[in-house]
């Protein structure tokens, strides 16, 4: 029984990592955190709860977003961070694409990396 418990416990573990990796790979954000990492906490303003859409993954409420004068400020929840380094995306490389409303009253904002990244 003891065996077995820590066994689904194991598994349960590198299962979760194995899915941040592939998370982190697909979506791009390990590629955008070896150009951008971050290394401190510049926003004054931070949100929480966001979400974001990379090009093969959706990050559900699970981002944070910081706003500083030296650019856009993106973290993940603790859960994720072991494979998801904080970001620090200069301003000259973010270009607004403009706002849409959605369900719900909610309204989404869209940006666009530079095309160099």
């Amino acid at each position: 029984m003891v065996l077995t418990l820590v066994t689904f416990i194991l598994v349960a573990a590198l299962g979760w990592a194995s899915l941040c990796m592939l998370m982190s790979a697909f979506s791009g954000w390990g590629r955008l955190a070896k150009r951008f990492a971050d290394t401190g906490d510049l926003a004054e303003n931070w949100i929480g709860a966001q979400s974001a859409s990379f090009p093969f993954a959706y990050y559900p409420g699970i981002l944070t977003i910081g706003v500083s004068q030296r650019g856009l400020q993106l973290r993940v929840a603790k859960p994720f961070q072991m494979t998801h380094a904080p970001l620090l995306i200069p301003w000259e490389h973010v270009s607004p694409r403009g706002a849409v409303k959605g369900s719900f009253g909610v309204t989404r904002y869209e940006i666009q990396l530079g095309n160099d990244i």
